[in-house]
């Protein structure tokens, strides 16, 4: 028998709703693990559907860097996007995907668009990496404070 798609994404929300609030509340390394972990999920969905228009992206790669932008956002949040290791994480990808985009596509085998791809990718999906910033905003009351700034936006979308 078919399992009842609705019942499926109310047992996941069930039991996800809390460990993410659970995590906003803690903040820190545990919220960047969570983050990390969509970030990633989300970054081999986007490479999932480039496939699709026929787009091979480094798939393993760009999944690798937006969990290392996410993991250099969580190194200091308070500092939010003036940390440098962001943009030098976000050079040294870009510099791995050349690399790796012409030596294992060739000149034809199109490393251009699967470089802007992978990139592409691997950043947009770790802008997800604000929610540390927005948690550990300078000035936050503790955390619940934080917690409460968090869930906002998430409560009104």
């Amino acid at each position: 028998m078919a399992r009842n798609e609705t019942l499926t994404r109310t047992l996941v929300a069930a039991a996800g709703i809390p460990v993410a609030v659970a995590a906003m509340y803690v903040g820190g390394w545990a919220l960047a693990a969570l983050v990390a972990a969509a970030a990633v999920l989300a970054a081999l969905e986007f490479f999932r559907m480039a496939g699709v228009r026929q787009v091979s992206a480094l798939s393993v790669l760009g999944a690798g860097g937006a969990a290392a932008i996410v993991a250099a956002a969580a190194a200091a949040p308070e500092r939010g996007v003036e940390n440098p290791a962001l943009f030098g994480i976000v050079a040294l990808l870009v510099l791995a995907a050349w690399a790796a985009a012409i030596w294992m596509r060739g000149v034809a085998g199109q490393p251009l668009l699967a470089i802007s791809v992978t990139v592409f990718g691997a950043v947009y999906t770790s802008l997800l990496a604000f929610a540390l910033f927005l948690r550990h905003l300078p000035g936050i009351d503790g955390a619940p404070h934080g917690t409460a700034l968090l869930l906002a936006p998430v409560l009104l979308t």
